[in-house]
C-alpha cells in the first residue's frame, strides 16, 4: 500500500505531460526568441509587437497581418511617439490605423511610411480612443459637461463627426469600444460605471443603458456583442473577474465560480491547473473567454459553461523554474490565439500561434 501511494503523484505527473505534449502539436512557433518580444497585441487580424532593440535605440513597433502570413511591417515612427514594452502611452491598434490618442495623432498601419495623417485641433487629455475600419473614435467634452464620441476618418482629412452624445454623465470615461464588427454600439466605462450605446445615428439619439454593475477596478475588460468581462473590487480578492450579460443589467457572476462548475479535470494532483491565475489577462473569441490558468492557457464558454484546456505550462523543476509557462493571450477575428512563454528557461520569450477553431467546436 506504502509502495503504491508513493508513486501516484509520478502517475499523476506522467498523465498531466502527456497531456501537455498532445496539447503542443496544435501550437507553431511564430515569433522566436530571436525577436525579443517584449509587448504584443492584436487588431482585428494584425499581430503588433515591440522588440527590445540589440543596442541602445529606442524600440520599435513592428506588425503581420496573420490572415495570408503577410511580410512584416516595421514602424520607425514608433520611436519618436514613445511606444514602450507595455505598448503605451495611450495608444489605440487597428488592422488599418495605430492612433496616439491623446494627441490625435493617426499612422497608417498598412505601411511602413513616416507619414503621419493630419490630425484635428483637439487635445483629448488621458482620455481613450479606439480604431475601426479606417475610422478613430474619440470622446471628449467641448464644454466641460456634456461628452460626445467623435469620429475621426483621417483619410478624409481632419473633420470629425459627432457621433452620439454621451450625455450629462461626466467626462471620466476610461475605456471604450465597439462591442461587435457592425459598429453599431458602444460599450464604454465612466467612473466605476458601465453603459451600452447604440451608435445608430438614430434621431433623437438612444439615450445608454446603465449596466448597473458592481464598482469596476483596474485591470483586464473583455467584451463581445453578448456580454463583458471586468474585475471589480468586491470578490474575494481585488483583481477577481465577474461576467456580466446585457441582457441582465445588475447580474454578475464570479468567473471563478464558472470554471469551477466547467467540468474540466485532469486528474487529483494537478485538479487546480484551470484556475485563474493571479492578475491574469484574458479575452472572447466567439463566446469562449480564453484565459491565463495557474496552468496554462484555457477557455471558458460563456454560454454553456464548459472548461476546455488549449496548452498547459510545464511542471516545475527542481529549481522550481517552469517551462513552459504561457501568458498572454490575444486571438483575432478569425480564430488565431497568440501566446508567449515568458519562462525564465526560454530566453527571449517565443510567441506562438494556435488555431483556436481546431479546438473550440
Amino acid at each position: 500500500m506504502v509502495v503504491l501511494l508513493a508513486g501516484c503523484p509520478a502517475i499523476y505527473d506522467a498523465q498531466y505531460n502527456d497531456r501537455k505534449t498532445a496539447l503542443e502539436k496544435n501550437r507553431t512557433l511564430f515569433l522566436d526568441d530571436q525577436t525579443r518580444v517584449q509587448f504584443y497585441t492584436a487588431g482585428d487580424d494584425r499581430l503588433f509587437w515591440i522588440d527590445t532593440p540589440q543596442t541602445l535605440e529606442a524600440t520599435e513597433l513592428h506588425s503581420i497581418d496573420t490572415r495570408n502570413g503577410g511580410q512584416q511591417l516595421d514602424y520607425p515612427w514608433s520611436k519618436s511617439i514613445g511606444v514602450n514594452t507595455d505598448g503605451g502611452p495611450n495608444i489605440a491598434f487597428g488592422d488599418d490605423l495605430v492612433v496616439e490618442c491623446e494627441e490625435a495623432t493617426a499612422f497608417d498601419a498598412t505601411s511602413s511610411s513616416e507619414q503621419t495623417s493630419p490630425f484635428p485641433s483637439i487635445s483629448t487629455g488621458s482620455l481613450p480612443c479606439t480604431v475601426a475600419g479606417g475610422s478613430a473614435y474619440f470622446v471628449f467634452s467641448e464644454d466641460g459637461s456634456n461628452s460626445f464620441i467623435w469620429r475621426w476618418t483621417p483619410s478624409q482629412g481632419s473633420n470629425l463627426q459627432q457621433v452620439e452624445p454621451l450625455g450629462t454623465i461626466g467626462t471620466s470615461v476610461n475605456a471604450i469600444g465597439f462591442t461587435d464588427t457592425s459598429d453599431s454600439e458602444f460599450l464604454y466605462w465612466e467612473g466605476n460605471n458601465l453603459w451600452l450605446l447604440p451608435a445608430d445615428g438614430s434621431s433623437p439619439p438612444d439615450a445608454p443603458l446603465n449596466m448597473q454593475n458592481q464598482p469596476a477596478a483596474s485591470g483586464t475588460v473583455a467584451f463581445d456583442n453578448q456580454g463583458v468581462v471586468f474585475v471589480t473590487s468586491l470578490g474575494e480578492t481585488s483583481d477577481e473577474p465577474f461576467y456580466l450579460s446585457y441582457a441582465q443589467p445588475g447580474v454578475v457572476t464570479a468567473v471563478s465560480d464558472m470554471i469551477k462548475n466547467g467540468g474540466y479535470s485532469l486528474n487529483f494532483e494537478h485538479g487546480d491547473v484551470q484556475d485563474l491565475a493571479s492578475q491574469g489577462t484574458y479575452t472572447i473569441y466567439q463566446r469562449n473567454l480564453v484565459y491565463e490558468a495557474s496552468g496554462g492557457i484555457f477557455a471558458l464558454n460563456l454560454d454553456t459553461g464548459e472548461v476546455t484546456d488549449i496548452l498547459l505550462d510545464g511542471l516545475p523543476n527542481s529549481d522550481d523554474d517552469i517551462a513552459p509557462d504561457y501568458r498572454n493571450p490575444q486571438v483575432t477575428s478569425t480564430g488565431k490565439l497568440f501566446v508567449q512563454d515568458t519562462s525564465f528557461l526560454a530566453s527571449q520569450h517565443p510567441v506562438y500561434e494556435v488555431d483556436l477553431n481546431a479546438i473550440l467546436r
